[in-house]
């Protein structure tokens, strides 16, 4: 993401939707010449998880908001002169979703919740308060750092007490990865381990 445009209560980006163009069955258009723009929103903090399902759906704000943005980012390929009826919606995705696993007054110091094994800790934006709306890697990674620290601080021996981290970073986000390697970490397939 090169650069973003901060909206009330979401962000836009230039950004090409590679999960869309590869999957979604709808899409029509070939990659050359496509002019894609991307919204981020700040979703509220509403929906829930039993099992290993998640039910979230928009509210009201959300698809207002939603609206405000894709109307915003339409109007904008339009002055880069693609006429509207030219111009088509991809695939609605949810990415670093926020505030599934909020912490408690004690878990917050500690960085583990207490309704998890004791040797297994999340350190993604699954922790944080609510969807930041805003691209939440390098908080992802602060985060991460932090619990490696704190583990780094359970060991015992040559082993830890708790889990090595697997932070997975994607390739488009390459320029972090020495940063990474500075605060010592190896690379591991196409993510990171910190140790």
């Amino acid at each position: 993401m090169p650069f973003f445009s901060q909206q009330d209560g979401y962000i836009i980006s230039p950004y090409m939707d590679y999960l869309s163009f590869f999957f979604n069955k709808d899409w029509k258009m070939p990659m050359t010449d496509i002019v894609s723009i991307m919204i981020k929103l700040a979703d509220e903090n509403k929906g829930s998880t039993a099992g290993r399902h998640i039910d979230k759906t928009m509210s009201v704000n959300d698809h207002r908001n939603m609206g405000k943005a894709v109307s915003l980012c339409m109007d904008i390929v339009e002055q880069l002169g693609v006429p509207k009826e030219e111009q088509f919606l991809r695939t609605l995705n949810a990415g670093h979703p926020g505030g599934m696993l909020l912490l408690d007054e004690h878990s917050a110091k500690t960085l583990h919740d207490s309704s998890l094994p004791a040797n297994l800790y999340v350190a993604d934006a699954t922790i944080l308060p609510q969807a930041m709306g805003n691209p939440p890697i390098l908080t992802i990674m602060a985060l991460a750092k932090k619990i490696a620290s704190l583990l780094k601080k359970q060991r015992t021996g040559n082993h830890y007490a708790g889990p090595c981290l697997f932070l997975d970073i994607p390739n488009s986000q390459q320029p972090f990865l020495s940063r990474l390697h500075a605060c010592g970490c190896e690379s591991v397939d196409s993510g990171m381990t910190i140790s």
